[in-house]
């Protein structure tokens, strides 16, 4: 009885804190991230959004929690869900001055 209790708060729990998570849009344009830094919740989502011209590859390293989105082409938009905090460095593996961070708190 007590672990299908505890099961259950803690599914509970779980939609609650899915409840609250939010979905931030970042815009890869003019060879830029905008904004260039942004502070989001543990659980929140991020869209890397290609407003550009041209392809990126957004990814960090050595970050709490490493990704690499691959190519992204003009109008596409790929989310990545940021579950544990830390600083992030984000940066497109095509064009390297492009640098932005994410703090998740």
């Amino acid at each position: 009885m007590k672990k299908k209790l505890l099961a259950a708060a803690a599914a509970m729990f779980a939609c609650a804190t899915l409840a609250y998570a939010a979905d931030v849009k970042v815009s890869q344009i003019n060879k830029m991230f905008d904004p260039g830094d942004l502070t989001i919740k543990a659980g929140d989502t991020v869209h890397f959004v290609n407003n550009d011209t041209v392809t990126h590859n957004v990814f960090t390293r050595g970050s709490p929690q490493d990704f690499s989105l691959g190519s992204i082409k003009p109008g596409d938009d790929k989310p990545v869900t940021f579950s544990t905090a830390g600083i992030y460095e984000v940066r497109c593996a095509i064009h390297p001055t492009m640098k932005m961070t994410i703090t998740v708190q």
